[in-house]
């Protein structure tokens, strides 16, 4: 069930978003090309096609007609963009190298313990 709502979800999507929907025009322009073929019928698929898409389309009497042939207009007024974060790789390995400081030891005998933990004590009234 979830592979045939993505299957359906994809075409809806690309269907919606790109020109594929235009194939869904396709019976118009079998049925389009045997109209031509009743009124002349020396012409062939290569000639329909040459003259409903690789001429100037003159407006003739079934020029709305041709222009609901797939692929004739374009009418696919959105799009989507498709961004992909970039990959940031990381490595938590040691470094190569190591800088060494040695911190000398402060020794100051100047502040006693007893002195500094006076300022903890609450205020003495006078």
């Amino acid at each position: 069930m979830k592979r045939l709502f993505a299957i359906f979800s994809f075409a809806v999507i690309v269907s919606a978003t790109t020109e594929l929907h235009q194939l869904f025009k396709v019976p118009a322009l079998i049925q389009h090309y045997y109209e031509h073929k009743a009124e002349n019928t020396d012409i062939s698929l290569a000639d329909f096609i040459v003259l409903h898409y690789f001429s100037n389309a003159p407006r003739d009497k079934d020029y709305d007609r041709d222009m609901q042939l797939p692929f004739k207009m374009t009418d696919c007024l959105s799009s989507s963009a498709l961004t992909v974060p970039p990959v940031i790789s990381y490595s938590a390995e040691r470094p190569d190298f190591f800088i060494k400081r040695s911190y000398p030891a402060v020794k100051n005998n100047s502040i006693l313990p007893s002195h500094s933990a006076k300022i903890w004590q609450p205020p003495k009234m006078a």
